[in-house]
């Protein structure tokens, strides 16, 4: 029996038990202590595997998106997640769940350092994830398109995911509040496992990511995610662009 697996696996069911008990109770001492457990035991138990059994790489991202889809379960958040590009406390690019059904974005709360924002009114709070993908856009700027607009938008897309290897032939059109966004993936391994959670809408992969955070961008905008759907070798991503300027 290996007892560092045993101490991780213990860490993240009690650190479960306690973020639901302290979010229900609306005691976030405890919400965060359990929070930090679970990172804590999830961490442990990536380490108490023999190196020559799995793919670091593979298995560290898996993992990452395990406790992602446990905290948004424990915590029941259904609401769709909203891409915040900039402003504030946020430089580098942030997904927002809301919490609350019926939610208020309070841009002065939300600092891209935590996890939990936390408010006197239940209607601002959620969770504050880094999004995937984010640094792709650094590397962006710093090639052939560092000044991106809604006019080479769609080569500045296709470039990067070509560049990368992820895929290309990035299509994006403007319909009023609404942006569809269709473009072909290479390998759709990823993909395949984030439908299958159900957390593309709520937590896109780092190609999907990369591209809401580039197109949040150009527009100065937050957008919520309404749909992300494969069809074949090809994504379909619909956004809403919301009011608020970022």
């Amino acid at each position: 029996m290996n007892i560092l697996r045993v101490i991780g696996g213990l860490c993240v069911i009690f650190g479960i038990s306690l973020g639901i008990y302290g979010y229900l109770e609306d005691i976030f001492y405890f919400f965060n202590i359990g929070v930090g457990l679970i990172l804590i035991g999830s961490i442990m138990t990536i380490f108490s595997y023999e190196k020559y059994e799995y793919d670091i790489n593979t298995k560290l991202f898996n993992d990452y998106i395990d406790l992602i889809k446990r905290l948004i379960r424990s915590l029941e958040i259904e609401n769709k997640g909203i891409v915040i590009s900039k402003g504030g406390n946020i430089r580098s690019g942030v997904i927002f769940l809301p919490i609350e059904k019926d939610y208020r974005i309070n841009l002065s709360l939300i600092d891209e350092n935590i996890l939990l924002v936390n408010s006197d009114n239940k209607k601002e709070m959620g969770l504050v994830f880094p999004l995937l993908g984010k640094s792709m856009l650094k590397i962006l700027e710093r090639e052939e398109f560092s000044n991106i607009n809604t006019e080479n938008l769609e080569d500045c897309l296709s470039y990067t995911l070509s560049l990368f290897n992820f895929g290309g032939d990035v299509v994006v059109e403007f319909k009023g509040r609404e942006v569809i966004i269709n473009y072909r993936i290479k390998n759709a391994e990823f993909c395949e496992r984030m439908q299958k959670e159900k957390l593309c809408e709520r937590f896109p992969c780092h190609v999907c990511g990369f591209i809401i955070l580039v197109i949040s961008r150009v527009l100065n905008r937050m957008l919520k995610i309404e749909e992300i759907k494969k069809d074949k070798d090809r994504i379909r991503i619909r956004l809403m662009v919301l009011e608020n300027e970022v």
